[in-house]
């Protein structure tokens, strides 16, 4: 949750610039209506997204 806070308020990363498209996205498993207070929605578009997992990360 600080990361998320810490980026969304931070000067050198504004969460759009003048002329330009940016997008920021995030994974959640649960914490949809927390996320959403900070701007965060649903994807508009989601066949549009994809995604590759790593089968080894978070292994000891």
């Amino acid at each position: 949750m600080y990361f998320v806070i810490a980026t969304h308020n931070h000067r050198y990363l504004p969460s759009s610039y003048q002329g330009v498209s940016s997008r920021w996205l995030l994974g959640t498993k649960d914490a949809h209506g927390l996320y959403r207070c900070y701007g965060f929605k649903n994807l508009t578009e989601p066949e549009k997204i994809m995604m590759r997992l790593n089968p080894n990360a978070n292994q000891a």
